[in-house]
């Protein structure tokens, strides 16, 4: 595996058959520090290759869907990280009003509403040394 930063901020870890290069490669704003986190293979090919490659007839598309399909996935990634790391500063708040009907109620209901699942819950649940425990369990 890879793991991808940004100015030193992980972003993203990458497995087998993860590309790239593909903000860089469609003209936007690049410069991501891939680093292996153990034995890897790869495969690398300069920019103005894949540039020159993707002139040749039917290149140009097949390309661009690669890295498209690549930022789609890094950002949905991403989107999944911001929202449960909102639900953890919203267990934090909850943990620290202590227990309640109303604020249990509050805390599913932004579960319900954001998808967070059971599993998910529980492990920001367990991050959180302020939460009592069994604070905020639900059934899955």
């Amino acid at each position: 595996a890879c793991e991808v930063s940004i100015g030193g901020k992980v972003v993203a870890v990458l497995g087998p058959g993860s590309a790239v290069g593909e903000v860089a490669f469609m003209g936007l704003q690049g410069g991501a520090t891939v680093r292996a986190l153990g034995t890897v293979r790869c495969f690398s090919v300069p920019l103005a290759k894949v540039r020159e490659l993707s002139e040749a007839p039917g290149m140009k598309g097949a390309l661009e869907g690669v890295f498209v399909d690549t930022l789609a996935s890094r950002l949905a990634a991403m989107q999944e990280a911001v929202q449960l790391q909102n639900y953890r500063a919203v267990l934090e708040v909850a943990c620290s009003m202590g227990r309640s009907a109303n604020i249990a109620t509050g805390v599913a209901e932004y579960r319900k509403r954001h998808g967070i699942t059971f599993e998910e819950h529980a492990a920001v649940l367990d991050a959180l040394p302020q939460c009592e425990e069994g604070a905020f369990t639900f059934p899955a």
